[in-house]
């Protein structure tokens, strides 16, 4: 396109005129030569400056840029005050017309439409008698046109000579498309503005390529940065030429670390080999890819295993240009293969080390396993066994209830444990049978003699079972005597032992000392076995669940000072005390007659294994929401080993009987039954040698 300057507009060395289209005279003028401009006439007769060729001052329609490139009459740029926009010549008309890919805007200096091509009709929809005089604010989109990019393209003409820019424009038909443009002021000689040139081209393809391109790469980087495992370009020296977030993670460095380093640097010694050796099958071609497990050197020495997956990128030649490498962390999957490994290994050492007999079948009823202990009792090497199905290695079994029962646990899929004679090692074995998806576990031992010892065991439990009927019958008539001999004695004795009491009081003074001592001995003695006949009855009673409790209100200590009233006589020279706690009232709901005879069994206990001048204390005390009734002495007192059964019928001990004391062992066994009957305890405390103390816990009664 020729550029304008001034008046004129140079082509070659010949000028035209722009007013008339008319061939100036001269040669081939200077580069600075300007041409005056010519004039038109208005109807009235005054000059105006012409802005149309001359082939069309007859045919002004042909201004409207219906056919060709269409220019606005300059009146109103003259009247604004601006020269006038210059009119082409032939061949720039011929260049501008022909531009159908092109869009040639002329504008006048305030930024209206003055000229326009028919390839910016083809680009934006508008013929030139609609866009001419409008400014070029018309075909920018709304928010374009908001943020005053219009004003700020012909801004930055003037200011820089020129702007360039793409940007969305918006069609006659409202679609939009991308433009790229460039907008020039146009100046004449001296520096005054007469318009500007604006080309614009449809770029929207260009933008959409763009776009994809742009898009594609933005999933890849997403791809490459957010991937799960690392993922890195390598060189062909082994260089990390781009390396992701999670490669960096795995070995422990950072991106910029690791463009200074080789892979080579942070591979194991003992994998860097095979490695290599891969790497140079896939530089020469003969493989597109390889995968191996490896190991990196972390920072501070640590090893990270990895599944890596390299392949070869080759340039438009098939040149190696650079590797892809994606690198797995493993090491959680190697160390949990290691685990199992060990678990593996612990498992056999403890299958080869137990006394049970032990092998493993898969689905096939093929052997995977058998233990050391199963070798020996069947007497087969193992080694020829593995892998040979069980029921053809040991044909007899079949049909055996071990065989039965191996059937039903793998087709059920439940554990079943039996007995049963085995046609293996002719023996009874126990066999326990787990099943699983693999097959079947089974442990299995020997248990001939155990069958025996059962068998002897029984014999023996029925022998002493039969001893026990024997014994509990002995028992029964035992007690059955003792009941009725107990009260067949006692109506007599009681008789007796009033007569005895009668004659000692009417004896007083009469006979002599000698025969005095032994009436009282009669009448001690009569009083033991009243005592001893009393107790008998008792354990009767117990025994057969006779013992009726008449409840109700009992003041412990007043009963603990009845009770040692009435025993006054049998303490001779021996001090009793008694120590109670009356506020508040310790009362229990009980039975008084019983919980009398449990106080005398203590005290007489205490007198009995005392010697004389031993000092005895009664105490009634509140522990809480119990009441505590204490016998103390300080007689022979009790062993250790005795105390736990110290309250166990019939039972007495060692020391009792070495000292040859007389009892039943009765006594502490009914003070313990009318005591839990109460709901209480009783316990002793006792240092042998050092004396005794009984303490009975009731729980106290408040009257509700």
């Amino acid at each position: 396109m020729p550029s304008m300057r001034g008046d004129a507009i140079r082509v070659a060395s010949y000028r035209r005129c722009m007013r008339c289209h008319a061939a100036l005279a001269g040669t081939r003028p200077a580069a600075t030569s300007l041409i005056p401009a010519r004039s038109c006439l208005r109807a009235a007769g005054s000059p105006f400056p012409c802005i149309m060729p001359a082939d069309q001052r007859k045919h002004p329609a042909h201004a409207s840029g219906h056919d060709g490139f269409g220019i606005a009459h300059t009146e109103r740029a003259s009247h604004m005050g601006h020269a006038p926009l210059p009119a082409p010549d032939d061949l720039s008309t011929l260049l501008m017309n022909n531009m159908r890919d092109l869009a040639l805007i002329l504008l006048d200096a305030h930024g209206a439409v003055a000229g326009w091509n028919p390839g910016a009709q083809q680009l934006l929809g508008y013929r030139a008698d609609e866009v001419l005089g409008r400014p070029i604010a018309l075909f920018f989109s709304p928010e374009d046109q908001a943020r005053g990019l219009p004003q700020r393209h012909i801004a930055q003409a003037l200011e820089s000579g020129r702007a360039a820019g793409d940007t969305w424009l918006v069609r006659k038909d409202g679609s939009r498309l991308w433009a790229s443009g460039l907008t020039l002021p146009l100046w004449d000689d001296r520096r005054q503005l007469r318009g500007f040139a604006k080309v614009i081209h449809d770029a929207t393809a260009r933008k959409q390529v763009e776009e994809a391109l742009w898009e594609s790469e933005e999933r890849f980087r997403a791809t490459f940065e957010q991937a799960a495992v690392g993922i890195a370009h390598v060189g062909l020296d082994g260089r990390w030429v781009r390396v992701n977030q999670k490669l960096c993670e795995i070995v422990g460095a950072s991106a910029e670390e690791l463009r200074h380093k080789t892979f080579q640097e942070i591979t194991h010694p003992d994998d860097l080999d095979a490695d290599l050796s891969k790497m140079q099958l896939l530089l020469r071609g003969e493989i597109s890819t390889y995968t191996m497990e490896k190991r990196y050197i972390r920072e501070g020495g640590a090893l990270i295993w990895v599944n890596l997956t390299a392949s070869m990128v080759r340039d438009s030649d098939g040149q190696p240009s650079y590797f892809i490498a994606v690198v797995e962390d493993i090491t959680a999957r190697k160390q949990a293969e290691r685990d199992l490994q060990q678990a593996h290994q612990r498992t056999i050492e403890i299958l080869e080390s137990i006394s049970d007999a032990f092998y493993a079948l898969d689905t096939e009823w093929r052997f995977s396993y058998i233990n050391r202990r199963a070798e020996a009792l069947w007497r087969r090497d193992r080694r020829e066994l593995l892998g040979q199905n069980i029921w053809q290695a040991f044909p007899h079994a079949v049909g055996s209830d071990s065989h039965q029962a191996q059937l039903q646990a793998m087709g059920e899929q439940r554990a079943i444990t039996l007995e049963t004679r085995s046609p293996i090692i002719d023996s009874w074995i126990e066999v326990t049978i787990y099943p699983s998806p693999a097959g079947i576990s089974v442990y299995f031992r020997d248990i001939t003699a155990r069958r025996q010892a059962e068998q002897e065991r029984q014999q023996l439990l029925a022998s002493e079972q039969e001893a026990r009927r024997q014994a509990e019958e002995a028992v029964r008539t035992r007690d059955a005597f003792l009941s009725i001999a107990s009260h067949e004695l006692k109506t007599p004795l009681t008789a007796l032992l009033g007569y005895a009491q009668l004659l000692e009081r009417r004896a007083q003074g009469v006979l002599a000392d000698r025969e005095q001592l032994t009436l009282g001995r009669v009448v001690e003695q009569a009083q033991r076995l009243s005592h001893m006949i009393e107790h008998l009855l008792d354990l009767s009673l117990l025994e057969s669940g006779q013992v009726k409790m008449e409840r109700g209100p009992v003041a412990l200590p007043a009963l603990a000072a009845r009770v040692l009233e009435e025993l006054q006589p049998l303490l001779g020279t021996r001090a009793a005390t008694l120590r109670a706690d009356n506020e508040p009232p310790l009362v229990v709901l009980g039975d008084w007659a019983r919980l009398e005879q449990v106080l005398r069994n203590l005290l007489q206990n205490a007198i009995k294994y005392s010697s004389d001048n031993s000092p005895i204390a009664i105490s009634v005390t509140r522990e809480g929401a119990q009441a505590c009734l204490a016998v103390h002495d300080q007689g022979i007192g009790i062993p250790p080993e005795a105390q736990a059964h110290l309250f166990e019928r019939y039972y007495r001990a060692e020391n009792v009987e070495r000292d040859k004391v007389g009892g039943a062992g009765i006594g502490l066994y009914v003070v313990k039954e009318i005591v839990q009957a109460h709901g209480g305890a009783v316990e002793v405390r006792s240092s042998e040698g050092q004396g005794s103390t009984f303490r009975v816990l009731l729980p106290l009664w408040h009257g509700h």
